[in-house]
């Protein structure tokens, strides 16, 4: 079984580049911003699910534009 491995890291940079700070992404999603830096700056490789859902909910928003 092969297991794929999201690259949150990229993810929540190309959100900060679109614009959306950490403030506003704490915000928009309950997370919090030392959580969101750690995944950001891969001193946490993976979030746990509800988190990667919340970020993914974002991202997708983000590349709607």
């Amino acid at each position: 079984m092969v297991k794929f491995m999201t690259d949150f890291s990229k993810i929540l940079t190309e959100i900060r580049d679109s614009g959306i700070n950490d403030y506003e992404l704490a915000k928009k999603t309950g997370i919090e911003r030392s959580v969101l830096s750690k995944l950001r700056t891969g001193k946490r490789k993976q979030p746990n699910y509800d988190i990667g859902v919340e970020i993914m909910k974002v991202y997708t928003e983000i590349k709607k534009k």
